[in-house]
């Protein structure tokens, strides 16, 4: 599936930075349970007319947009925290944020963003210390 969105010129330029991304992760099934193998289609029926699959080993290598191999969710997470830590620590803060106050993240917020993810990597990326942190924060006590 992923060679045919990449093959497809109206496709290929946006897979191309994505896909790398979910590739890294594909040892997780849609429900998050980890897995092996993969089951596709192998093009052939039984006798009932019902598709057989094929199993196949997962394959979780690919190169992101820079260049950078990735090999699973290990090369994945160090990639983000010595790369992107910060960009990571920031998008993880937001997201934690928007859904401790049940709305999106607005301009206004920005602020309490940049200043709780630099206690979050002052504490050593702790999500516990992140949802005191969050709680405590003026948005958050705000009505």
């Amino acid at each position: 599936q992923l060679q045919i969105h990449r093959k497809d010129p109206a496709c290929a330029d946006c897979h191309r930075s994505i896909d790398p991304w979910g590739v890294a992760l594909d040892h997780f099934d849609a429900v998050g349970l980890w897995r092996d193998v993969i089951r596709r289609p192998s093009g052939e029926k039984d006798k009932k007319g019902n598709p057989i699959f094929d199993e196949v080993p997962v394959d979780a290598k690919d190169s992101l947009p820079g260049g950078v191999t990735l090999d699973g969710l290990d090369s994945l997470k160090t990639y983000l925290m010595t790369e992107r830590k910060n960009q990571f620590a920031e998008a993880l803060v937001s997201k934690f944020l928007a859904y401790a106050l049940g709305r999106s993240i607005v301009w206004s917020d920005e602020e309490t963003v940049k200043q709780l993810a630099q206690r979050f990597a002052a504490n050593g990326y702790k999500l516990p210390a992140l949802i005191a942190d969050i709680v405590a924060s003026k948005p958050f006590l705000t009505p």
